[in-house]
């Protein structure tokens, strides 16, 4: 049976308030659904049990379920989804408490351009600007996780917020641990938290001195300043769990008629290629192999088995798919950062 995957990102829900109370503008456009959830740290093995045995159930199109690395923190575990549309949403959880949807104002990629030493020589290095402290309860600091930062402000300063966030962003995509990042902005009233950023990070330690690098902290203190009224409820977090459901094509009668399915992009590596360029590649960006093969959501949803093999289960995966051909690429970086 012919299958497809729909990686799209374009919305988001969080709090707790009724179902559907109101129309999205383009409601029929994707959504992505935020749920903040407060639970004890005792039942936090359960509720991720019940929610894999949930996920096949749920109707979203991708979910992602993020654990915090902080024990005090107030929300234990963040659900994070893609859904077709508001009416899909709303027509799969009937009756279930729901708040304000969201889509992207902005999103930033790290070039990897080698580590950034600040731009503006006269950027003040002092105490004042140091605005993050590593924190010891976080463990493993040398792995990768998401930041989530929900926002609270008011209406006028939403436009203002994110204009200087895309400044500092090109700022911030420099920095060589930084991975990528989407600023979500409410599209319907009522919602606490009117924007919410969510980033993907190559290491704690590295998003630390990334925040106190004396350029960016300089950038941020003298923003922050059009925005004086903004709440900031910050987390750090890794996912538990993860779902992506595929969606069955119809086929034709006669199926030798039906569309030919040719799917581009596609990857592969191999060992020896990988081996040859480790060095180069850390040399570029700091930690990039560890924050391939680890757990980390949407950027490892094909992993290293599936992207060293070019043979039968390939093949059968495609057959499986209703894929005819598929155009191979080697996942990069590869052979420019080979020794001439």
């Amino acid at each position: 049976m012919k299958q497809f995957i729909l990686l799209v990102i374009t919305g988001l829900l969080l709090g707790a308030q009724a179902a559907k109370t109101a129309d999205l503008p383009d409601s029929e456009a994707p959504v992505t659904v935020i749920e903040l959830i407060e639970v004890s740290t005792q039942d936090i093995d359960g509720f991720v049990a019940d929610w894999n045995k949930r996920a096949e159930n749920r109707g979203d199109m991708t979910a992602t379920l993020y654990r915090s690395l902080l024990a005090g923190a107030r929300y234990q575990l963040i659900d994070i989804s893609q859904w077709q549309s508001q009416d899909a949403w709303a027509g799969a959880n009937n009756g279930k408490p729901a708040g304000g949807f969201y889509r992207p104002a902005a999103w930033s990629n790290n070039i990897y351009a080698g580590s950034f030493q600040g731009g503006d020589s006269g950027a003040r290095n002092d105490a004042s600007l140091q605005r993050v402290q590593k924190d010891p309860e976080i463990k493993s600091p040398e792995l990768p996780f998401v930041f989530i930062n929900l926002m609270e402000m008011n209406d006028e300063d939403v436009a203002p917020f994110v204009a200087d966030w895309q400044v500092r962003s090109k700022i911030m995509g420099q920095m060589s641990a930084a991975m990528g990042s989407t600023l979500y902005r409410s599209v319907l009233p009522g919602n606490p938290f009117k924007i919410v950023n969510v980033s993907q990070w190559q290491s704690y330690n590295g998003f630390v001195d990334a925040n106190n690098n004396p350029a960016y902290a300089e950038k941020l203190a003298s923003d922050l300043g059009h925005t004086p009224g903004i709440k900031l409820t910050r987390g750090f977090y890794r996912p538990v769990a993860t779902h992506t459901h595929t969606y069955p094509a119809v086929k034709t009668k006669n199926d030798s008629n039906r569309m030919k399915i040719i799917t581009v992009e596609e990857h592969f590596i191999n060992m020896p290629m990988t081996a040859a360029t480790r060095d180069e590649v850390e040399k570029i960006a700091p930690g990039h192999a560890r924050a391939f093969v680890a757990d980390f959501g949407s950027r490892t949803t094909m992993r290293i088995e599936q992207l060293l093999d070019i043979g039968a289960d390939r093949i059968a995966d495609m057959d499986a798919n209703n894929i005819d051909m598929q155009i191979l690429s080697y996942n990069a970086p590869a052979a420019e950062l080979l020794a001439s």
